[in-house]
């Protein structure tokens, strides 16, 4: 299994995690697959391991955007993309700051590994 990596340090309190996948070409030349060829789950977790949120394939394809409240001064987990079939799905992340700027880079990498991929999130707050 393949394994990216979106790892952020000082993260101020209130800021927000956004993901979205989207179905993304196997080439560059290639069409976008069906997005019915991979599924995607986040578990979120705060650093006691307590569950923070669960992210639903549908809810990763629609784009989501949870606020980091602070009540945790890490959170961590797995994204994992499982694949049916030749595929591949963009993965796109970031953590935006209360006022909407972006906190450091993002993460927009191609993942097209089968029969999984897993990209691990560590958010360290301020």
């Amino acid at each position: 299994m393949e394994q990216g990596f979106f790892h952020k340090n000082n993260v101020p309190a209130a800021s927000s995690l956004r993901i979205k996948l989207t179905p993304a070409p196997l080439t560059p030349a290639a069409p976008p697959p069906p997005p019915d060829l991979w599924d995607a789950l986040v578990v979120l977790r705060r650093k006691n391991e307590t569950t923070e949120a669960t992210f639903s394939n549908a809810e990763l394809r629609a784009g989501v955007e949870h606020e980091l409240t602070g009540g945790s001064s890490r959170y961590s987990g797995p994204l994992v993309i499982t694949f049916a079939g030749p595929s591949a799905a963009r993965v796109e992340m970031t953590v935006v700051k209360p006022g909407g700027a972006q906190h450091g880079d993002g993460y927009d990498f191609v993942h097209d590994a089968a029969p999984a991929d897993a990209i691990s999130i560590r958010l360290r707050m301020a």
